[in-house]
């Protein structure tokens, strides 16, 4: 039986004097020394890093719970409108449970530039919006002109506007392709064989209600909202189904009036496109364009009872 007594190796190197041993055997057990050491030098530094490291994730739990706050959380949910006693009721449908910000943008980068974004939201816009840079010091343009320089196409330099698109692209996009996969154009083969289909469009609006006093953690949500709910100007008979979702409506509301101020402003939104057969449906649909981000007209079913102001059809 192998005898772990210190005292016990300690006898037997006095018996075995290193000096009296061969070459070989002193390797040997200078190997089995070492792999002993390092085993327990290892298993040392990984007790003391998962200490570390689930103390440091409580601390961090433990501050956000105070602040009631989630800045690195997203969840995904979709907006649903169903009529009941000649009212709207405003539902909630979740798409996608929450995520962290490192899941969903795998660039680290555009991460903490999302999760920055939280201290410039406000009570009266709270979306993710990057605004226009505004002017820079001598540093920052030459940094700027020597990147254009360097990855950039001669002759040709970003203006306000394109770096402002870029920025919603980086945030949106990962979104976009996300929700995507539960929202899927399963039925967009048989449009391309020439079934009669529906294209619908969806805003994608990236929201942080860190005004909310509500018993939930404030985090990231992207709503999901059809185009159609955006469009309308009439909110009065809107009542929210769910009790923790009050402040929600407040939301939608403001940026309902934002998509419509500007066509500039649309293209501060994610955007997706539903596809379904029209023997689906029971209701009559309009056929009209739209521009989506990318600059391409996309036709987009319209509801028929409503009546919207819609672009011509653009010549081909």
């Amino acid at each position: 039986m192998l005898d772990l007594n210190p005292a016990s190796w300690f006898h037997w190197l006095q018996l075995h004097k290193p000096e009296a041993m061969s070459d070989t055997a002193l390797l040997l057990l200078g190997v089995l020394f070492g792999l002993i050491a390092k085993n327990i030098y290892s298993m040392l530094m990984r007790s003391f890093g998962f200490v570390g490291g689930f103390m440091s994730r409580l601390a961090v739990g433990w501050f956000e719970e105070m602040r009631r706050e989630t800045p690195n959380v997203v969840d995904f949910a979709m907006v649903a409108m169903a009529e009941y006693d000649d009212c709207d009721v405003l539902m909630m449908d979740a798409l996608i449970g929450p995520r962290r910000l490192s899941d969903v943008y795998l660039n680290p980068r555009v991460a903490i530039g999302i999760r920055m974004q939280t201290f410039s939201i406000t009570e009266d816009v709270p979306w993710v919006r990057f605004r226009r840079d505004e002017k820079h010091g001598i540093a920052a343009r030459l940094i700027r002109r020597y990147r254009h320089w360097r990855y950039g196409r001669p002759g040709r330099s970003l203006t306000q506007r394109d770096r402002q698109l870029l920025r919603v692209r980086r945030a949106y996009a990962p979104i976009e392709n996300l929700v995507s996969q539960y929202l899927t154009n399963q039925w967009a083969g048989l449009m391309a064989i020439g079934e009669p289909c529906h294209v619908f469009h969806f805003v994608v609006a990236l929201v942080y209600e860190k005004n909310a006093d509500i018993h939930m953690d404030r985090h990231f949500h992207a709503l999901v909202i059809w185009e159609e709910l955006l469009l309308r100007e009439d909110f009065d008979r809107v009542i929210t189904y769910h009790p923790e979702f009050q402040h929600r409506w407040d939301t939608i509301r403001r940026i309902s009036a934002y998509y419509r101020s500007s066509p500039e402003a649309k293209a501060e939104f994610g955007s997706l496109t539903v596809v379904v057969p029209k023997r689906n449906l029971v209701r009559d649909y309009s056929v009209n364009w739209v521009i989506n981000p990318a600059g391409n007209p996309v036709p987009v079913s319209r509801p028929v009872a409503f009546d919207f102001s819609a672009a011509e059809e653009p010549t081909t």
